[in-house]
């Protein structure tokens, strides 16, 4: 855990107008994330970076996903779901959909890429399943008949 804490030690500042986080001395911007270690999640949760939400008069709070136990004073930002119902969920939630994937530290980096991969195909078949849900309503939609 001490070595997880010290990986994500984030540290806010503003460049171009954009919030931006140092993870382990890269520079990332602030984006929805999947996190793969619940420990941190939850330290990210708790900072309440603001994100971009294409707005430019609004920011959104940072949506830190993830799968593990529950925790009994978790920050609302941190948001937990089984890796059973990844795309249901995702499919059917108005939260917004995360954009990147957070490995915990120490897994090799073709286990890296394999989640990253997984983690395409997840998003791929979430967008293709609120369009065709989205068609749904649509259609139901138009075969209403207007009140009288």
């Amino acid at each position: 855990m001490k070595d997880a804490v010290s990986f994500m030690l984030l540290v806010r500042s503003k460049r171009h107008g954009k919030s931006i986080s140092r993870v382990g001395g890269a520079v990332c911007f602030l984006w929805t994330r999947f996190f793969l270690h619940r420990n941190l999640a939850y330290i990210v949760a708790q900072q309440s970076n603001r994100v971009d939400i294409g707005h430019p008069n609004i920011g959104g709070l940072q949506i830190c996903y993830y799968e593990g136990d529950v925790f009994e004073d978790a920050p609302v930002n941190l948001v937990n779901i089984s890796s059973s119902d990844l795309v249901d969920f995702f499919t059917h939630t108005r939260l917004r959909l995360p954009a990147l994937l957070v490995t915990p530290p120490g897994l090799s980096e073709q286990d890296k890429q394999e989640l990253r991969e997984a983690f395409k195909q997840l998003r791929k078949t979430v967008l293709m399943d609120r369009d065709a849900l989205g068609r749904d309503y649509l259609m139901r939609c138009k075969s209403l008949e207007p009140p009288r």
